[in-house]
């Protein structure tokens, strides 16, 4: 009697341990990876220059409005990705537009829906990016926004503080 209560704990035993490692291991392969980033990690197109402030943020100076690449670091196994963008919209006539974007390496593009700032403010305001599926192999990915210049007569530049991608 006594074996037979051991045979069967150690089944038991056996096959929770196995449900454990089949549970972690599904856990590992489908975890999504957070990453934040400073607004001084985007640059400006056309040769165009933003101004990198002493607290990692990003601000354009200039009366253009620019456009502004924020690159994106992608996990090899991922093909969807979403953000967050973390912005200043001081330019009252016209708001920061941001959105997601892959491109494959023949050039083919996957643009994402923009989100948009809802007017001027001197607060963070938050934009949620849409999600897209990319499935190009060896794709780069970036987050693209639309950066107001400064209007006539205006000081406060607006300003990308940070984004945040979900893969």
């Amino acid at each position: 009697m006594k074996e037979m209560r051991d045979t069967l704990l150690g089944r038991r035993r056996r096959a929770f341990l196995v449900c454990l490692a089949l549970t972690v291991g599904a856990g590992a392969a489908y975890a999504a990876t957070t990453t934040n980033a400073p607004g001084a990690y985007c640059t400006a197109t056309l040769g165009q220059s933003l101004t990198v402030r002493s607290d990692g943020e990003v601000e354009n100076s200039s009366p253009d409005d620019l456009i502004v690449l924020c690159p994106v670091e992608r996990p090899d196994s991922s093909t969807t990705v979403s953000g967050t963008a973390f912005v200043v919209d001081r330019k009252s006539s016209s708001n920061i537009c941001c959105n997601l974007v892959a491109k494959g390496t023949a050039g083919a593009t996957i643009n994402g829906t923009s989100a948009c700032s809802d007017g001027t403010s001197a607060s963070t305001q938050t934009l949620a990016l849409p999600q897209i599926t990319d499935t190009m192999v060896g794709s780069s990915r970036f987050v693209q926004c639309t950066l107001p210049g400064l209007g006539f007569g205006e000081s406060n530049p607006s300003r990308i503080q940070m984004y945040r991608t979900v893969q």
